[in-house]
């Protein structure tokens, strides 16, 4: 019975690797242009700083915009590469889910022929998961970071451009 439980499982995630390659390779693409975008705007902000003495107000004013545009850009890239993120994190928690459905069903079936079995199980699990090393934040965590540190980019440039 308890191959009856893995092979209906393994059927419902037949498809998740290639939804996760897709995902990630979504957010790759993403990643790659929001860092061109980037070192775009970082050229053009050197420049407009470098510049912003000579520039008549309209200029400058325009040029600011067009750099706010340039990060406003990088930003939504951001916040394409996270949502796509949390929807593979979110596929991911459905399977767990189904997973954790699958083991309980599993469970109760073991221990109706095989009494105290799940306990002794379990245990070993516990023992096991001790000596792991503890992972470093997801992928969807570091995503965030850099939306926080591009916001704060943002708003450092706006600070200058009011101080000047």
């Amino acid at each position: 019975m308890a191959l009856v439980y893995l092979e209906d499982f393994v059927e419902s995630i037949e498809g998740l690797p290639q939804d996760m390659k897709l995902s990630f390779g979504a957010m790759r693409t993403l990643d790659l242009r929001q860092q061109n975008v980037l070192e775009g705007a970082k050229r053009k902000t050197a420049t407009f700083f470098s510049n912003v003495s000579r520039l008549r107000p309209e200029a400058r004013d325009k040029d600011f915009g067009e750099l706010q545009a340039e990060y406003q850009k990088a930003l939504d890239l951001q916040d394409e590469k996270l949502l796509i993120a949390n929807q593979a994190g979110d596929l991911m928690e459905r399977v767990l889910r189904k997973l954790d459905s699958e083991l309980a069903k599993f469970a109760v079936e073991l221990e109706t022929s095989h009494a105290g079995i799940t306990a002794t199980l379990e245990q070993r699990s516990l023992k096991l998961d001790e000596v792991r090393e503890p992972s470093g934040p997801t992928k969807a965590q570091l995503l965030q970071q850099q939306h926080q540190r591009l916001l704060q980019q943002q708003q450092l440039l706006q600070q200058q451009q009011l101080q000047q």
